[in-house]
């Protein structure tokens, strides 16, 4: 789990509040704070050695972004997306894949292309290693970092960081998966190499769709819905 430390070496021009962010989201998404943990302010003060202001105002975007939900009762806690959420989320970023594909191999510059290259050796490298998650993140990140669509960024931004927990769930209850998404990397790299933008559709979706069933599986068992 993150510490003082942690907040301090974030970047010098970010604000107190912006490093607690980071580092709290950081804590999320490596599962330090998984779904269902209770965020007590006062507590999460002491531990970063900072005031209870810019935690308070850090799980305010937390909750903006996804991760978190406040409850009346029990305060702000880690959350999961439910069932009917990820159906959403999943419809959403499915309709998005075609545009990000598009302005990817339309935008995308050979450096850029050689950066998720070596993103991609590196996951070959480590495997299902604690590695993963990061640098799967990263190659995905790049790759729509290329399009230059800020808008667009920000919306698939949004809808990954709402879904990630759950994908992390899944991912942990279905190991296999993670190989996998190792290997469906290959054809959506050949199509941005090829510049081919309908390839890189039907793999990214392709990839997609293999982790989202996962996901899907995984909340209709824990709903007890196996329609």
């Amino acid at each position: 789990m993150s510490t003082v430390t942690d907040v301090v070496e974030a970047p010098l021009r970010a604000t107190v509040h912006e490093r607690v962010r980071e580092t709290l989201r950081r804590d999320i998404l490596s599962g330090a704070l998984p779904a269902g943990t209770h965020l007590r302010q006062s507590a999460l003060a002491v531990r970063l050695q900072v005031s209870v202001s810019p935690v308070r105002e850090a799980l305010r975007e937390l909750a903006a972004e996804g991760f978190v939900r406040f409850d009346p009762r029990r305060g702000a806690t880690v959350r999961l997306l439910d069932l009917e959420e990820f159906l959403e989320v999943r419809a959403l970023v499915e309709e998005l894949e075609p545009l990000t594909a598009r302005l990817a191999v339309e935008r995308m510059t050979a450096g850029e292309l050689d950066d998720v290259r070596a993103l991609q050796a590196r996951l070959e490298e480590v495997g299902a290693g604690g590695a993963h998650a990061p640098l799967h993140r990263a190659l995905h990140e790049a790759v729509l970092a290329s399009t230059r669509s800020p808008r667009l960024q920000s919306l698939v931004d949004s809808l990954d960081g709402s879904a990630v927990l759950v994908v992390a769930a899944a991912l942990e209850a279905a190991p296999h998966r993670v190989a996998e998404t190792v290997d469906e990397h290959r054809p959506m790299i050949a199509a941005l190499a090829a510049r081919d933008a309908d390839a890189l559709c039907a793999a990214s979706l392709a990839h997609r769709r293999a982790t989202f069933d996962a996901v899907e599986d995984l909340l209709r068992s824990r709903t007890g819905d196996l329609s």
